[in-house]
């Protein structure tokens, strides 16, 4: 059989397609001329000929046809056995009985066989104004009948795998329910056939008694307000269990309501999913009831879940709740409805808002040649699609361009949904299993999807009938992501300067005890005390570090002589280490962060200049500014570039220079003496973090350090501009 509008799961020809007509008659001139005339009497009329029913029946397996029209007496079988025939196949495509020899006995017959319309020939061309007419009725009703059975099938599909209840009722004492989907048995014990018919209602049997007064209150106000409401409660279900539910509704303006009744009160089993005109379940699922029907609001709509394991577990609820009210209301939540090809047929607001994109546009367009994805992720949709649509379940991430020019980051899944014959029933995107539809039964609302975040079912065939994708916009989260990761480095770094800069006075207390237990001299007491002073002093430093998340806090005047003598009491160097300040420079500064900058360079030259290294503290002044004759590399990230000549030549700068005598630093390692864990040691078993803390104290000032060869002494230099800030 070839692919005909009217097999099993076939598709349904637009609105506005031409009417493709088979006229079988075994009249050939009356073919012609029938043919001529209702072309041109129809609009969008197209007549395919055959001489007879075996004829006819061959066009209709080769090509699509909208309507059939024959004559009665023909040679092979007459009109009333063919029309038998056809219905044996297709049982609703139109069919026309335009005769000659018409009788109440063939009238009453072919109406049994299930004619769509019976007309007979008459002389003249009017007749076929008339046919004409017929043949465009016939086809316009059955379209938009397929139309709605489609719509109507989606809904149901839908109701069938909501997870709690879809419910329509009354906005009035009992609150009887015109409509009851989903799973009301599973969560009531009553089927829902019970409340619809008005053997029970909702408020007056299955609502705990407790908590109506309370729901009854909350839906009411919200109701006078015009807004949406939600609340949760008790119900007792039909074996006396009491279980907890949540629900969001709203109320549904008369003229929402199809076919609204103001004198029923309820509607019987028969009142499905399909027929009882749910509009906005998926919108805004709600409570039901209020003792006072208010003014113009009759009727109410909304969706009703178990949470009885959420309420024992308050987090659990809320956590419920967020994941809830952000599938419909998070404006980063993007959601795509898709034909099982993965071709476009709707695209939620929010999505199209990210592009700028027109909805009439990307209907209809594969999938993943749609704005939201660049170039180089295509074929990665072509894929997502397939694996899902096969039956697994596909996380991804990616990037989607916008209108702007800017760029998100987005996670999302393709989840497929199985019908109890485990095939795949379409493929649900992640959160599509806890939304619902705004749909209409009426034709015309079957594409109205792109304004939710839908999800398809399966025919009654099990056949695939389409894909929901689903993401949100993770861009703000990787930023904040980024940004705690920069901070957690910048605390690791800072725990390592820290715990190399209490290793001095430590190891300098610890020595000196040591030294005043063998010799009796209190002088070594003294100063393993003024050690751990200094040690106090950093762990306060420390914890205000900790506390403002800044390395160096509120500053102050430092003259260099007194913060280089606090040094000298931590390092507590030899006796054999010469130090000397030829300038008191007065500086603004953190006294103890500055204090611990001098311990590192300190405690450096010794370890590597040996003990009787020397050391000079002085002013930066014209002739020492810059090291512009020297090699010299600035700290990463803590200043300046190196000064042009103008700036080497200012008289004065604010600095201090600081040089030893010991092997000085390679060139080729002043790029990485202020990197974390650098150490030019060989048999070094500490973390190279010395330099590391002072790059971390300069910086924090605002300041800039260089490395080069001393000018005065034949080791090392550090030139610390203070001035930068």
């Amino acid at each position: 059989m070839g692919n005909h509008y009217y097999a099993g799961g076939a598709t349904i020809r637009g609105m506005d397609s031409p009417i493709r007509v088979l006229h079988v008659d075994d009249d050939p001139a009356f073919l012609e001329l029938a043919a001529t005339f209702l072309e041109r009497e129809g609009d969008g009329v197209e007549v395919v000929t055959a001489a007879s029913t075996t004829e006819g029946y061959d066009v209709l397996e080769r090509a699509p046809i909208d309507c059939i029209v024959s004559d009665h007496d023909m040679p092979d079988r007459n009109g009333i056995e063919f029309l038998r025939a056809v219905r044996e196949e297709y049982p609703d495509l139109p069919f026309i009985l335009f005769t000659g020899k018409g009788s109440e006995e063939v009238a009453s017959e072919a109406i049994s066989a299930g004619v769509t319309d019976y007309l007979q020939k008459e002389t003249g061309t009017d007749q076929y104004a008339i046919l004409a007419n017929r043949i465009e009725n016939a086809v316009e009703r059955n379209r938009s009948q397929r139309a709605v059975t489609v719509q109507k099938r989606r809904l149901e599909t839908l109701v069938d795998n909501v997870p709690g209840v879809v419910y329509r009722c009354r906005n009035e004492p009992g609150w009887p329910m015109a409509y009851l989907g989903g799973e009301c048995e599973s969560l009531t014990g009553y089927p829902a056939e019970r409340i619809e018919s008005g053997d029970l209602t909702w408020g007056g049997d299955v609502i705990h008694p407790d908590d109506r007064a309370r729901v009854r209150e909350a839906v009411q106000a919200a109701i006078d307000a015009g807004e949406p409401f939600e609340c949760s409660y008790r119900i007792r279900t039909a074996d006396g269990e009491t279980k907890w539910v949540w629900e969001r509704g709203r109320g549904v303006p008369d003229d929402d309501v199809p076919d609204a009744d103001p004198g029923s009160t309820g509607a019987g089993p028969g009142a499905r999913a399909a027929d009882s005109g749910v509009t906005g379940a998926a919108a805004d699922p709600g409570v039901t009831g209020a003792d006072d029907v208010a003014d113009e609001t009759r009727f109410l709509e909304g969706f009703i879940t178990d949470v009885t394991d959420r309420k024992e577990h308050g987090r659990e609820l809320r956590r419920y709740e967020r994941r809830f009210e952000a599938v419909f209301d998070d404006p980063n939540v993007l959601v795509g409805l898709l034909a099982p090809d993965g071709t476009v047929r709707a695209i939620n607001r929010t999505a199209l808002e990210y592009v700028d994109a027109d909805p009439e546009a990307i209907a209809g367009e594969p999938f993943a040649e749609t704005p939201w994805w660049p170039d180089d992720r295509r074929e990665d949709v072509r894929e997502w699609i397939e694996t899902a649509a096969a039956g697994e379940y596909v996380e991804y991430e990616a990037t989607h361009p916008t209108d702007d020019g800017a760029t998100i980051f987005v996670e999302g899944t393709f989840r497929p949904v199985v019908d109890d014959a485990d095939d795949v029933a379409d493929v649900a995107g992640a959160g599509a299993a806890d939304e619902l539809v705004t749909v209409s039964d009426d034709a015309d609302g079957a594409g109205d999807a792109a304004e939710t975040a839908a999800r398809e079912g399966t025919d009654r065939s099990g056949t695939v009938t389409g894909i929901v994708v689903s993401a949100k916009d993770v861009t703000e989260r990787r930023r904040r992501e980024r940004e705690l990761q920069r901070h957690a480095e910048r605390l690791d770094e800072l725990a390592s300067a820290v715990s190399h800069d209490l290793q001095s006075p430590i190891s300098a207390a610890a020595g000196r005890l040591d030294l005043a237990l063998e010799t009796g001299d209190l002088d070594h007491v003294e100063r393993a005390a003024a050690a751990v002073d200094r040690v106090d002093d950093l762990r306060a430093d420390i914890v205000e570090t900790l506390r403002t998340g800044e390395i160096v806090s509120e500053r102050e005047p430092v003259r260099l002589e007194e913060a280089v003598e606090s040094a000298l009491v931590a390092v507590d160097p030899p006796d054999t280490t010469a130090v000397t300040v030829e300038d008191d420079v007065e500086i603004e500064a953190d006294p103890d962060a500055f204090a611990r900058l001098l311990e590192n360079l300190l405690r450096n030259s010794i370890e590597h200049g040996g003990p009787d290294v020397t050391v000079r503290f002085a002013r930066i002044t014209d002739g020492t500014a810059g090291m512009g004759s020297r090699d010299g590399a600035d700290a990463p990230g803590t200043g300046t570039e190196v000064e042009d000549e103008a700036t080497q030549r200012r008289p004065d700068r604010a600095g201090i220079v600081y040089e030893d005598d010991g092997p000085g630093i390679d060139p080729a390692d002043r790029d990485r003496v202020f990197t974390p864990g650098f150490s030019t040691k060989t048999d070094d078993n500490g973390m190279g973090m010395g330099m590391a803390s002072v790059r971390q104290i300069v910086a924090a000032h605002g300041w800039s350090i260089r490395v080069g060869d001393a000018e005065v002494l034949d080791g090392v230099r550090f030139e610390i501009r203070t001035d930068e800030d």
